[in-house]
């Protein structure tokens, strides 16, 4: 994944293979969530996943 400030958004949406929509899209819903948030979301959608009960 690419952090760099230089990379176009273009460059980036070919890489992960996404449309610069779902691009700004995700850029839109996710602005502003700090990490300790995001990471506790990806959690849920892996637990979500393999089909564990979140208590």
């Amino acid at each position: 994944m690419t952090s760099s400030a230089s990379v176009s958004v273009q460059n980036i949406c070919n890489e992960h293979v996404i449309s610069s929509a779902s691009f700004y899209k995700w850029g839109l819903t996710f602005n502003g969530i700090d990490m300790p948030i995001m990471k506790r979301l990806k959690e849920f959608e892996e637990e979500n996943e393999n089909g564990k009960v979140i208590r």
